[in-house]
């Protein structure tokens, strides 16, 4: 919940991971947030472990971010 509230403080802070979205990190690591931010919300895409396969996080993230 920490870093939900950083990102809801600080949105523009997380790294950019693919086009529009950005990540992360959490201090549980190897698990990253993955969200986009919108013109008046914040939309969390979802949780991720980052040594899941590239092509799989991209595929997850485009099918949530289109639902």
């Amino acid at each position: 919940m920490e870093q939900v509230e950083r990102i809801e403080l600080f949105p523009e802070s997380g790294a950019i991971l693919l086009e529009s979205y950005r990540r992360a990190l959490l201090k549980r690591f190897p698990y990253m947030v993955v969200y986009v931010v919108g013109d008046d919300r914040l939309e969390l895409l979802a949780v991720v472990d980052v040594r899941r396969d590239p092509a799989w996080i991209e595929a997850t993230i485009a099918e949530r971010a289109d639902a």
